[in-house]
């Protein structure tokens, strides 16, 4: 099992449920338990267990945004089950099996537990567990095409004369198929050095919480690049960067994980800034630069002409 994302136990305090959660930690994996008692379980699990409280039977009481970053779910959930007649005291009988008893559900019946309660989960964890495919961003990919408003973003703001377009070339992707062209002529005079293309602000953010990262599919020029993902809808503000290098003519896959990515605002490291948030994505910006950050300078930058051709630009991808 990766060690990416939490992996969520429910019914954590019945014997099942106990025996997963310790062989969880085990292995450690991070776990977050739902229980409905949560004396009990900070009792059996230890005071600091991630927990939610929760009934899997009540739909009201489990949030999905308490299961943001489960990547997992262990059911151990049961129906409770005893004698009919009871027991002693000590359950001697019933344990060492003297005398046959006639079994009863002492709680919620199965369909409630086990067909209305795993709907419940399922639907609670959905946004965050099971993704197989990732969410086409922007791009082209088999006959789904998503379209954003691109629009240039150069030195010229500082005074620069490089510039830069992008383009849809309807024929000119892999396989014959549409693609989207980053291309223009970047120069150094008069202290400049960069050109991009950066999308206007979606009208509705994109929550990608449920995702590890951003995947583009592009044929670069074997020049290094900037992927600048922002989370804030003010124009001139922290970009969460991260570099990449493409290779020559040729068409590759780049993943760009959450994790890689920096606060940067003006070329420089923003030590204060707030960790990355993928549930707030607003804009996403390409970029080429002479600079790279905090004074490190873009091994593979060269004036003239740059171009890019990308498939998939960009698309979520899971764990």
């Amino acid at each position: 099992m990766e060690t990416s994302g939490i992996v969520l136990v429910a019914g954590a305090t019945g014997g099942v449920g106990r025996r997963g959660v310790a062989a969880l930690r085990k292995k450690g994996l991070p776990v977050r338990v739902l229980v409905r008692n949560e004396e009990k379980a900070r009792k059996m699990l230890g005071p600091d267990v991630d927990l939610i409280v929760g009934d899997i039977t009540k739909e009201s009481t489990l949030v999905p945004d308490y299961f943001k970053g489960v990547r997992r779910v262990i059911n151990a959930v049961s129906v409770i089950v005893g004698p009919k007649e009871g027991d002693t005291p000590d359950r001697q009988k019933y344990s060492q099996g003297i005398k046959f008893f006639e079994p009863e559900i002492k709680g919620d019946s199965p369909e409630k537990v086990e067909y209305i309660g795993i709907r419940n989960l399922i639907k609670a964890v959905k946004g965050s567990v099971g993704l197989q495919n990732g969410k086409l961003l922007f791009g082209f990919e088999d006959n789904n095409y998503r379209e954003l408003a691109w629009g240039a973003l150069d030195d010229v703001v500082m005074g620069g004369v490089s510039e830069s377009t992008f383009q849809i070339d309807p024929n000119g992707g892999e396989n014959g198929g549409p693609t989207g062209i980053f291309k223009g002529v970047v120069s150094t005079a008069n202290n400049g050095g960069f050109t991009s293309i950066r999308t206007k602000n979606l009208s509705t953010a994109e929550d990608l919480s449920a995702y590890d990262g951003l995947e583009l599919r592009l044929k670069g020029d074997s020049r290094r690049y900037k992927l600048i993902v922002r989370t804030s809808r003010d124009w001139d503000t922290v970009g969460y960067t991260a570099g990449f290098d493409t290779v020559g003519d040729q068409w590759q896959t780049v993943r760009v994980p959450f994790s890689s990515l920096k606060p940067i605002f003006r070329a420089r490291t923003v030590s204060d800034a707030p960790p990355f948030d993928p549930s707030n994505i607003v804009s996403l910006q390409l970029m080429f630069s002479k600079f790279e950050y905090d004074g490190k300078l873009n091994p593979t930058f060269v004036e003239g002409a740059f171009k890019v051709r990308t498939r998939r630009f960009c698309r979520s991808y899971p764990t």
